[in-house]
């Protein structure tokens, strides 16, 4: 896995909330903090699929996620799962907290869980009966959870609170369809640059190729 090229110039960054790392920013608060909802206004896999369909009619990363009912079942659901899912693999889930990509912190990810030193987890909890193929917004999802990380490899579990099934999958990192997110995620970034650096921590960044 090679770094995206045209590497952004930072002026400033807030060291005290994160640990830095070769390849990114790892910060010390954990996900679904206050912390986590000011520093996660970037782009993240929560909007990149969405960005790459150039569906935007969603909400823009940070501005309204607060949280809504089904989230709150869905994030009570996914510890459940998680325990089932480590027994099942008789593997370890470490329970990550939210990372900002090095060499362009306009991306952030916030991944499920990490399996060894090579693969992370995507837990997701569905109203509905289990579809029959992987949303483009989950891979999307995955994809730049798995750059950011440097991992290579992501478990998809799926859990259906009406069926009660579970579905699982694994797909490893495409980087033809990551260098699209990429691309899109700065343009849809840029055109809106106002609103994603309007507050203090948000880092003022410039990049060469854009």
């Amino acid at each position: 896995m090679e770094h995206v090229k045209g590497t952004v110039k930072t002026e400033i960054f807030p060291p005290e909330d994160f640990i830095e790392t070769e390849r990114y920013y790892e910060s010390i608060f954990p996900q679904n903090s206050e912390k986590w909802r000011k520093y996660r206004k970037r782009i993240t896999g929560s909007i990149i699929g969405k960005i790459v369909r150039n569906d935007l009619s969603f909400y823009k990363s940070g501005e309204t996620f607060a949280g809504n009912y089904r989230m709150y079942v869905g994030t009570k659901e996914e510890e459940t799962i998680r325990k089932w899912y480590s027994s099942f693999i008789k593997k370890e889930i470490i329970k990550p907290t939210f990372f900002i990509l090095k060499e362009d912190i306009r991306f952030g990810s916030s991944p499920d869980g990490f399996i060894g030193d090579d693969e992370i987890v995507e837990f997701k909890i569905t109203f509905s009966p289990i579809p029959e193929s992987v949303s483009f917004d989950y891979v999307c999802q995955m994809n730049l959870n798995m750059y950011i990380t440097g991992r290579f490899k992501c478990h998809f579990v799926m859990y259906s609170l009406e069926t009660e099934e579970i579905y699982v999958d694994i797909f490893n990192f495409d980087p033809e369809l990551f260098e699209e997110m990429r691309s899109k995620g700065i343009q849809y970034y840029e055109r809106n640059r106002s609103f994603y650096e309007n507050d203090k921590h948000i880092t003022k960044t410039h990049n060469k190729n854009t």
